[in-house]
């Protein structure tokens, strides 16, 4: 569910689509990429950071919030593929 803004959920889905490849990645990636900058802060001094929501959120903070935004952002150069490839 994308409506709730659930970054630690959202941050490993990202890791397995990843892997997985193909059209559930596709798909996955496709909300993802307008999602996460639609939810980044554009202005004040927070500027350039995400907003700690619920459920998980309030518990990182702010910090962690911006971290996980950033790492599913950037997914594609942390992780190299693990599946196909020929890597069998």
């Amino acid at each position: 569910n994308y409506q709730q803004h659930n970054v630690y959920y959202w941050y490993y889905a990202t890791q397995v689509m990843h892997h997985m490849g193909g059209k559930p990645w596709s798909n996955w990636n496709a909300v993802m990429r307008k999602e996460l900058p639609d939810h980044q802060v554009t202005s004040g001094p927070e500027k350039g950071s995400w907003e700690p929501r619920p459920p998980w959120g309030q518990h990182g903070g702010r910090l962690y919030t911006t971290c996980l935004s950033i790492y599913m952002l950037e997914v594609y150069y942390r992780h190299l593929p693990l599946y196909g490839h020929g890597l069998n």
